[in-house]
């Protein structure tokens, strides 16, 4: 059994996570900054119920239970208010 393969593909997608989520936190600091310059609040509940239904949306379309990949988008989103604070 070589599992080897599939591990280093693992490893490539943990890699790309983590590349994406440091992209991430500097786009939710620049939107912090442009909150914070105009006043406005961190928490868009309205844009947050937008992209829980995209993601929902996008898990069931690429065969994943939504409700499996919400605290994984939770957790970003909490990160990403902390960021803009």
């Amino acid at each position: 059994m070589d599992l080897k393969p599939y591990r280093d593909q693992i490893n490539e997608i943990d890699q790309e996570i983590i590349r994406q989520l440091a992209r991430r936190k500097e786009l939710s600091r620049k939107i912090g900054e442009l909150k914070s310059l105009h006043q406005a609040e961190v928490h868009d509940l309205k844009r947050e119920a937008e992209l829980k239904a995209l993601r929902a949306e996008l898990a069931e379309a690429l065969g994943l239970d939504p409700q499996e990949i919400e605290p994984i988008f939770q957790a970003i989103l909490s990160w990403s208010h902390k960021l803009q604070s």
